[in-house]
């Protein structure tokens, strides 16, 4: 007899905490979905973009932000069959609102072939906590086209 009222203490308890639960989070989800994005204006500048391959490139970046956020960047160097073959991520902590200017330097891929290499970058912003946990606004930024020389 005292188990079951374990088991129905522990359901009341269980169902309660959803019924309070589930309305903050619906509210909190709707509050998100028409919040703007984090950025005012982005401009990058990438250079030199006829390359060789192991050469060191660098990426400029000046941001505007509108929100406090921290970010994640994804770099993806896709070959000229289309596939990508190398995946860089890079965790950026959390940063106020306002102008920003980032300088990042990146090596080409070791590749052994001429021709094209594009590079492809995705920034997810995470300005707050549910974001935090259920993923940012994403931002993918224009791909970037190399010229590879390979001189086997």
């Amino acid at each position: 007899m005292r188990l079951g009222r374990i088991r129905d203490w522990v359901a009341y308890v269980f169902y309660a905490f959803w019924l309070i639960v589930a309305p903050i989070l619906v509210a909190t989800f709707i509050a998100m979905k028409g919040e703007s994005g984090p950025i005012e204006s982005f401009n990058r500048r990438v250079y030199p973009v006829e390359v060789t391959p192991g050469m060191i490139v660098t990426v400029e970046s000046d941001v505007i932000r509108t929100k406090r956020c921290s970010s994640h960047v994804t770099r993806r160097w896709i070959n000229n069959k289309g596939d990508t073959f190398v995946t860089e991520e890079q965790a950026i902590p959390l940063l106020p609102e306002g102008r920003e200017h980032f300088l990042a330097k990146l090596q080409i891929p070791l590749v052994r072939y001429s021709g094209v290499l594009t590079l492809r970058t995705e920034v997810e912003f995470k300005c707050n906590i549910i974001q935090e946990y259920f993923g940012g606004t994403i931002l993918p930024l224009s791909d970037v086209t190399f010229k590879v020389e390979y001189n086997g």
